[in-house]
């Protein structure tokens, strides 16, 4: 592994045992992400992009293989409060404001409250939501529940940020502002970010790096470097490179899908 990275996997296959058969969602995955980095992961449905970033937030301990997040394993970065989970539903608590959400992390760890973490009404400010502050979580529209979600992850202030498909429950002009929304927050605090995600376009306006992802068992067929300018606006999408970065990962996932049903083919009886 990479010493300089600051996530480093190395040999990760991760096997899960059922009732039947045991079922290997990932298998010899390497993966590197530089400090400050926006790094991307996109992949077919159940092609283990998921498990991966679990593994790395220490939510999963690996079959085989090895983790290190900011040189140490997952598990001891997570007793340092130095990752950050952002997931789907931003799963508020409906009884408390944006505020008291903001703040539930700051009160379930009081110690790092008191040292390294982020004033809670400077994080309401920064996502643009200081006039919400005393609102609740039906009061709010999606992408700001989205937005509370975001600022309760990095009120703690982690040095890593992982983050799994926190946009795809918006509708599409929702989400489309929020992927702009989520940039410029990120150019403010540039965290290591690993974003899951299904979008192609998503992937190549935020990343720096984006890790393409075969079907189950997941492998990496490719990490595409993005060498947009940043900081980035609405423009880039409609310029020739974004589109070839794009056209370049899709190629990449058909021929991942075409190898992947290839192999199940064989693997059928005669």
């Amino acid at each position: 592994m990479n010493g300089r990275s600051h996530i480093a996997v190395s040999g990760l296959t991760q096997v899960f045992d059922g009732p039947r058969r045991s079922l290997t969602a990932l298998a010899d995955v390497d993966l590197a992400v530089e400090k400050g980095a926006f790094f991307s992961i996109i992949g077919p449905s159940g092609g283990g992009k998921t498990t991966l970033l679990k593994a790395i937030g220490g939510l999963l301990q690996p079959t085989t293989g090895a983790i290190l997040v900011d040189g140490v394993p997952p598990a001891e970065a997570q007793r340092r409060k130095a990752i950050g989970f952002v997931f789907q539903d931003p799963s508020l608590l409906p009884w408390r404001t944006v505020l008291q959400n903001i703040q539930l992390p700051l009160q379930l760890n009081p110690r790092r409250a008191s040292s390294d973490a982020i004033d809670p009404d400077r994080m309401v400010e920064t996502v643009g939501l200081a006039e919400f502050r005393d609102y609740y979580p039906h009061q709010l529209s999606g992408g700001m529940r989205h937005r509370v979600s975001l600022a309760r992850a990095l009120v703690m202030d982690p040095s890593v940020l992982l983050m799994d498909e926190p946009l795809a429950s918006l509708d599409e002009i929702t989400r489309t502002a929020m992927r702009y929304e989520l940039l410029k927050l990120w150019e403010l605090s540039r965290k290591t970010v690993v974003f899951v995600t299904h979008s192609i376009a998503e992937a190549v306006l935020l990343s720096d790096r984006v890790a393409v992802m075969s079907p189950r068992p997941g492998r990496i067929l490719e990490v595409v470097r993005i060498d947009l300018p940043r900081p980035r606006g609405e423009s880039v999408e409609r310029s020739d490179a974004f589109r070839d970065y794009a056209h370049e990962i899709r190629e990449i996932l058909s021929l991942g899908a075409f190898h992947g049903a290839s192999a199940v083919e064989a693997a059928l009886p005669g």
